[in-house]
């Protein structure tokens, strides 16, 4: 049986949500195990509430190794749409609390290619990436 991962004695307010698709658990997966390999002194986990930014990060990272104490990243695996709006709001709550986010964008949803004549592989930039980058550089 595959591990769940539910919201455990939290202050959770969030009351909807849309069921994780399977790309999601598993890239949560991969991402927790990356990030215990490169960094097995942080404490990593899922599902984390937030009670500063009311927000449930996927992948929580706190750093305790010296040099790094009280870094805090955030990763957040996007499948479900997402306004440039609502993505400010949220980016600027994780940055209010000193929290590094990152956003995984669901290729399926987000990575288009031009099918103009004549353009091979070249990517559309949708409204949500644009923003992204131009706040974060990411």
């Amino acid at each position: 049986m595959r591990a769940h991962f539910a919201h455990n004695k939290s202050e959770c307010v969030v009351t909807y949500h849309e069921p994780e698709t399977d790309s999601h658990i598993n890239g949560k997966e991969i991402l927790y195990n990356w990030i215990k390999n490169k960094f097995p002194d942080a404490d990593v986990q899922y599902e984390v509430y937030i009670p500063e930014t009311k927000q449930i990060a996927d992948v929580f990272v706190k750093h305790s190794v010296q040099g790094m104490e009280g870094v805090r990243w955030a990763f957040e695996f996007q499948h479900s749409p997402l306004s440039s709006v609502d993505w400010e709001k949220r980016h600027e709550l994780y940055e209010s609390e000193g929290i590094q986010d990152f956003w995984i964008l669901d290729k399926a949803k987000y990575m288009k290619f031009s099918t103009a004549q004549g353009i091979k592989d070249a990517r559309l930039r949708r409204e949500l990436e644009k923003t992204i980058f131009d706040k974060t550089g990411l």
